[in-house]
């Protein structure tokens, strides 16, 4: 059995010798590495050299390649242009040969191309002469036609025109004598009516004093003054009329509207109504009832529907207003001014 002596407690002087083995234990590792490192340093630079020798030797063979490889591309070059110059002539040849080979070809066709022209065009020339002439021969067969059939046209407008002047004349007798005829009867009526009440006149004339027949002779006075005037030159409406009416009297019969009128005037193909007041104003004269005049005047005679029917009001004097609101409606005015008669009518209307 071996014995054990424990170890003696160190001492300064075995510490100090322990740290003196360790830094040249370190030293001896310093070198040791160095030497390494030199030794790999060495060996790296000759390796770093081998390397270049060999890069620029193969940098030589690549120019060297780079040489020859630009020389056979030059000579290839060289021999596709020498192939191309030869194509190219050859191809210009053959397309000069082609150019004369089509110009040839474009004359011949030319020429044959003029000589059908020709021939078409001394063709057409014939036939644009032919048509020329067979156009103005029927041009003149046209011309033959419509000068006969103007002048049986002229003959039959003639014949149509004095056919209605002589309806238009027996028309206007007829319509003269069948007013004539009413107005006779109108006569009678007011002669009759005239009569019955000649027992009542001088009752109604002493009332008529009594309460003040002013307003009565005021109007009979307007309606004969309108009366007179109108006619004189029966002008009304930028028209010209053949006769004119007073007091109009229609009462109503047979299922046919009462008409009644202060001034009636009449043509061959207009007629007009005129309402008569001293002082015209909204309270005696409604516009309504004046265009109801022309129903009732187309329902008692269907021979005057097509006719231009005129309304007009004369009065001594209007409503402030009134008479412009009447020519809005297409109602001509007629108003005394000094001792003339003037008709607004240039707003009036066809009813």
């Amino acid at each position: 059995m071996e014995h054990l002596t424990p170890n003696p407690a160190p001492t300064p002087e075995s510490v100090w010798a322990q740290f003196q083995e360790i830094g040249r234990l370190q030293k001896e590792n310093e070198r040791i590495f160095n030497e390494r490192l030199a030794k790999s340093e060495r060996a790296f630079a000759k390796k770093m050299a081998k390397y270049e020798r060999q890069r620029k030797e193969e940098e030589r063979q690549r120019r060297e390649e780079e040489r020859q490889r630009r020389e056979e591309e030059r000579k290839r070059r060289e021999e596709e242009e020498k192939q191309r110059r030869e194509e190219e002539r050859q191809r210009r040849e053959e397309e000069e040969r082609r150019r004369e080979e089509e110009e040839k070809q474009r004359r011949d066709e030319e020429r044959q191309r003029k000589a059908e022209e020709e021939k078409q065009r001394k063709e057409e020339e014939e036939r644009r002469k032919e048509e020329e002439r067979q156009r103005r021969e029927e041009e003149r067969q046209r011309r033959e036609e419509e000068r006969q059939r103007r002048e049986e046209e002229e003959k039959q407008r003639k014949e149509e025109e004095r056919q209605r002047k002589e309806e238009e004349r027996q028309r206007k007798e007829d319509a003269d004598l069948e007013w004539e005829q009413q107005r006779k009867k109108d006569k009678e009526t007011l002669d009759r009516v005239s009569a019955q009440s000649d027992k009542y006149q001088k009752r109604i004339d002493d009332l008529g004093k009594y309460f003040g027949g002013l307003a009565n002779s005021c109007g009979d006075m307007a309606e004969e003054y309108f009366f007179n005037t109108l006619r004189i030159d029966k002008t009304f409406a930028q028209e010209q009329f053949d006769d004119i009416i007073r007091n109009v009297i229609y009462p109503e019969d047979d299922n046919k509207p009462a008409l009644e009128c202060d001034i009636f005037m009449f043509n061959g193909k207009s007629a007009a109504f005129i309402e008569v007041k001293y002082k015209a104003k909204p309270d005696n004269i409604n516009i309504d009832k004046l265009s109801e005049r022309v129903f009732k005047f187309k329902t008692l005679f269907p021979e005057y529907k097509n006719h231009n029917i005129y309304l007009g009001v004369a009065a001594m004097s209007f409503k402030k207003g009134f008479a412009k609101q009447l020519r809005s409606a297409g109602v001509a005015t007629i108003h005394q001014v000094g001792k003339k008669m003037v008709v607004y009518d240039k707003e009036v209307k066809v009813f």
